[in-house]
Order: C-alpha cells, then sequence, then structure tokens
C-alpha cells in the first residue's frame, strides 16, 4: 500500500499520538500519522498505520 503526505510527497511517516478527536475516525477505520519530512498530520488506513514498509528508517548517532 503506498501512502504519500498530501502536502510534500513523502512516503515516509509515523504514527500520530492519538487524540480525543480522532476516535470517529478510528471507528472509520483511520489512523493519524505524521509526515516525517513535512510533520503534516494525516489520517490512513489502520493496516498501513501498523505496517512496517513506511517507518523512516533509523538514523546511526555517532
Amino acid at each position: 500500500m503506498d501512502i504519500r503526505c498530501r502536502d510534500c510527497g513523502s512516503s515516509q511517516f509515523r504514527r500520530s499520538h492519538l487524540r480525543l478527536t480522532d476516535l470517529r475516525k478510528l471507528v472509520l477505520g483511520r489512523y493519524p500519522v505524521r509526515c516525517a519530512a513535512c510533520m503534516a498530520r494525516g489520517f490512513v488506513p489502520i493496516p498501513a498505520a501498523f505496517s512496517d514498509a513506511q517507518k523512516p528508517s533509523k538514523r546511526n548517532a555517532r
């Protein structure tokens, strides 16, 4: 499933913190995510939010 940010087009995102106002979207099968590139918040289907393929890669700390 290829999910893209509607603001910048990036396909890298992370799960966002849940808010009380998100409950309605959760019932409809959508989960909040945040774009790793521009930090825009949006909603994707629940299976896509928990997919490892869309997570940003971890950077090595030096």
